[in-house]
């Protein structure tokens, strides 16, 4: 029919473009070889050459409805076109393709509260997406002036010319990959991680069964949790010592600050305030993003555990034991605790004693943050123990007052376009996030002040950290959620405890020892075993040889000297990587097996408090 002639060659452009943006992702690899570039440029078209014979097959029985056809695969492939550039500039920024945490974000309204596009960020992407669909019916309407007879030529041309060869290339870049696989040809298996959707054809079992060929070793890691499982948390009842002291706790978190920021010229008040505290030197979050960070810090649990916990809605022990000891509670956060979702697992037994709805950019959001804290304070009855959480965004939004542009250049201070963000830039970048950090320093400093003033600074226990960390390039990655590197997971962790003395401490802690830490001096008797995957980082026999970091389908066991990196997911529980933790390069596993043990207990705190 003369109509699906149109509907075809609509169909073959489309496929040609989509083509170079998938190619566009292999800029992204370092090819070592023209072999790795030659199968990574096969890799990338057999992707989007599978895409399209799926598209084919769905839509290929409607091609004589050429009105409706014309729309709806304008749509489809305007959807498809859009989400490949939008995952281009995600994996330009961070490293990783359009995954679950982005769908968490795209379908989780509060979550734009904690990550500030900018105006700049949405107009554009709003231009590309009005571009791209007008671009559609634009294509079809050109397409529609050429003469049928044209059109029929290059749909018999393709058919008899290119689709012979897109099959060969499809089938003779899978067997490659599946060869690759058996014999672990690393440079390979490595050049198809940028490109999105693809697809890898592993055979291991089947050229060993029938052609006698023997795989080459590789070490499988593995922590899945099960997200369906049973919480069983604590895993014995409650013991709590009545009379154990209920000191006044405090602890002030700013999202995204990296232990490397905090000096004198940045963060005074900080910096002032941790020469009466233990500073611990070498402290790693839990995770190297905000949900994460957090849930382990507060559960001193292995962050794999979120997605049980998020089921669950089970608060920490840390709260219920607050709540025996009639403590007054109060959680300020400059971001919504909905997203991510704290309501459901960190604060879901103190919902009432949260303090979350702020409106403005993120540094006016900690204002106000600060403002409620000092008021509370002033209020509150200091014959009861206290305890509050106050929770600063403005370094995760790059915001900060005019007034405070101390480090300069800079790329402005009303948050940041990720979309503008180039490693030739990464110092303007870097000096955004310091004034952020330094506006923030001098509010942690009237806080501090407010507590002095109050009477409630001696006696009480006071911390000082984050969620996690900012990268700017330092290791190839920018911002957070990318990588393990230092930049990323090494948290600042300043504690004043009463009676206890200035003290620099170089020794691996994690955010899983702080509740163990405070438990213990509250009067709780259990064992940490009970209830963390930590331990109490000031008793003296305190050893902590590695720790465990989490995001989401990765994951990473940090010693003293490397990092082990392994996924979640099912199809790469092979693709394991080690890091030297000086410059994050791959390198290759010390011959001590030493990680064969760690992972042992890793494997074992992953399952302890499931069923």
């Amino acid at each position: 029919m003369p109509q699906s002639q149109h509907i075809s060659l609509f169909f073959r452009i489309n496929f040609f473009i989509t083509s170079l943006l998938f190619l566009g992702f292999l800029t992204f690899n370092h090819h070592d070889t023209p072999l790795t570039l030659f199968f990574s440029i096969t890799a990338a078209i057999s992707t989007a050459a599978t895409l399209y014979l799926i598209f084919y097959l769905l839509f290929r029985l409607f091609f004589r409805f050429s009105k409706i056809m014309q729309l709806v695969l304008s749509i489809v492939f305007f959807l498809t076109n859009f989400a490949l550039i939008a995952d281009l500039l995600i994996y330009q920024v961070w490293k990783f393709h359009i995954n679950a945490m982005v769908l968490n974000i795209l379908t989780s309204p509060a979550a734009y509260d904690s990550l500030p596009l900018g105006s700049s960020t949405l107009f554009l992407v709003g231009a590309i997406m009005i571009g791209l669909l007008i671009g559609e019916f634009i294509l079809f309407y050109i397409i529609k002036r050429f003469s049928l007879e044209k059109i029929t030529h290059f749909n018999t041309t393709f058919n008899r010319t290119f689709l012979p060869i897109l099959l060969c290339i499809i089938l003779g870049e899978k067997v490659a990959y599946g060869l690759s696989d058996v014999y672990n040809k690393e440079p390979i298996l490595e050049s198809v991680k940028p490109i999105p959707l693809y697809q890898p054809l592993t055979f291991v079992q089947f050229v060993q069964k029938h052609f006698g060929l023997v795989p080459v070793e590789k070490v499988a890691s593995s922590n899945t949790i099960d997200k369906h499982s049973k919480v069983h948390y604590p895993l014995h009842p409650l013991k709590l010592d009545q009379m154990a002291p209920s000191p006044h706790i405090f602890i002030f978190m700013f999202d995204a600050a990296r232990e490397s920021i905090l000096s004198s010229d940045v963060s005074p008040n900080i910096m002032d305030f941790s020469k009466e505290s233990l500073v611990f030197k070498n402290h790693i979050s839990g995770g190297d993003a905000t949900r994460f960070g957090i849930f382990s810090l507060f559960y001193a649990l292995n962050a794999t555990y979120w997605f049980n916990f998020i089921n669950a809605g089970k608060e920490p022990l840390f709260f219920k034991v607050l709540k025996e000891k009639n403590y007054q509670i109060k959680i300020i956060s400059s971001t919504d605790t909905r997203w991510p979702e704290f309501r459901q697992t960190v604060y879901s037994g103190v919902q009432k004693d949260i303090l979350d709805a702020h409106a403005g950019s993120p540094q006016e959001k900690d204002a106000k943050s600060t403002q409620e804290f000092l008021g509370w304070i002033a209020d509150i009855d200091t014959q009861k123990p206290t305890f509050s959480l106050v929770f600063l965004d403005a370094p995760h939004g790059y915001s900060y007052p005019p007034s405070f542009s101390k480090f300069k250049p800079n790329a402005g201070c009303e948050g940041i376009n990720y979309l503008g963000v180039r490693e030739k830039e990464k110092e303007k970048f870097k000096n955004s996030y310091k004034n952020a950090v330094y506006y923030d320093d001098k509010l942690f400093g009237d806080m501090i002040a407010a507590l002095k003033d109050k009477g409630l600074y001696d006696d009480a226990i006071i911390i000082f950290t984050s969620d996690h960390g900012e990268e700017f390039y330092e290791y190839g990655f920018f911002g957070h959620n990318s990588s393990f590197s230092k930049a990323q997971v090494n948290s600042p962790f300043i504690m004043k405890m009463p009676n206890y003395p200035h003290k620099e401490i170089t020794k691996v802690t994690s955010h899983l020892d702080v509740m163990p830490t405070l438990l213990k001096h509250l009067g709780v008797k259990n064992p940490p075993d009970d209830y963390a995957c930590g331990d109490d980082m000031l008793a003296k026999d305190f050893n902590r040889t590695y720790a465990y970091v989490a995001k989401w389908n990765k994951n990473a066991i940090i010693t003293d000297t490397h990092t082990y990196i392994y996924s979640n997911l099912p199809n790469e529980i092979f693709k394991s990587e080690i890091r030297d933790n000086l410059d994050y390069q791959k390198t290759s596993a010390p011959k001590d097996g030493e990680i064969e043990t760690i992972l042992l207990k890793v494997l074992e705190e992953n399952r302890r408090f499931i069923q």
